[in-house]
């Protein structure tokens, strides 16, 4: 991690293969992201987020929250105010 030390950084983004989005707050497998235009965005059909810069990989997110389930569960919002 690199930055500020008070502040996870998102350097190694593709640590497992699931993300958390910071526009919806949900996870999903990486490999359900939606490509529209050449470009990788949230796997929520409503969710605007992009693949890289609105989310983090959830392995991070398990290191600040190691309680949250292995894969993040489809549809449920996990809040994480660290990472938003």
């Amino acid at each position: 991690m690199t930055g500020n030390p008070s502040r996870p950084s998102n350097d190694a983004y593709l640590w497992s293969d699931h993300r958390w989005c910071v526009r919806c707050l949900r996870g999903y497998a990486s490999a359900q992201a939606v490509v529209r235009d050449g470009v990788r965005w949230c796997a929520y059909p409503e969710c605007r987020g992009g693949f890289l810069g609105d989310s983090w990989d959830w392995a991070l997110v398990r290191i600040l929250y190691p309680d949250f389930p292995e894969r993040p569960v489809w549809g449920v919002v996990y809040d994480v105010p660290e990472l938003r």
